[in-house]
């Protein structure tokens, strides 16, 4: 057994209740923060004065920015769920007997759906504002770190997931700024 497939079986024997509610927020409720973060700096940020138009314009560029946003995040999780039934690995509790995840969850694990969904939004709202992407990259990695410690993921199917998130997320903010590039013209 490799780094990739292990799970942590000695931290989750080991793991006091405190330490467990906080690895079960980190890897369910954190990603509900994730996204109000996302929704809320997208749509109250300030963007610069341009003309007398610009209110309207703003508008159409915010609602535009969390259109992309939310497709980006649903095709990762669409085809997170496509590549599940795909490949058909198990979740660690399946090939280590002595597990006792912190979360009960059955079917597939590779790749995360949980990584590939939130590692899109973060990649996306670091193609809109810099500062903010690290701030969503880091929330992101803290959800996809907690679920190998809840033991429902190893280290594989999260990097998986979050490899096809960031492909996701480039190949759509690509067609985005081919599309302006064109009207544009």
């Amino acid at each position: 057994m490799n780094f990739l497939t292990q799970i942590p079986v000695h931290f989750i024997d080991t793991v006091t209740p405190g330490w467990a509610a906080v690895v079960v927020f980190c890897a369910t409720t954190l990603g509900i923060i994730i996204m109000l973060y996302t929704l809320g700096f997208l749509i109250l940020r300030r963007l610069p004065y341009q003309s007398a138009f610009s209110t309207f314009e703003h508008i159409m560029k915010k609602t535009g920015d969390v259109f992309v946003m939310a497709i980006t995040a649903f095709a990762a999780y669409f085809f997170s769920v496509i590549f599940k039934d795909a490949f058909m690995v198990g979740r660690p509790v399946a090939y280590t007997f002595d597990l006792h995840p912190l979360l009960n969850l059955s079917g597939y694990g590779f790749p995360s759906s949980h990584a590939a969904f939130y590692s899109a939004i973060a990649v996306t709202l670091f193609f809109t504002n810099k500062t903010a992407g690290y701030i969503a990259m880091f929330l992101a990695a803290v959800v996809c770190v907690a679920r190998v410690l809840a033991g429902v993921h190893s280290p594989a199917d999260i990097i998986g997931g979050i490899i096809l998130g960031v492909l996701i997320s480039c190949l759509i903010d690509f067609v985005v700024e081919k599309l302006n590039d064109w009207k544009t013209v």
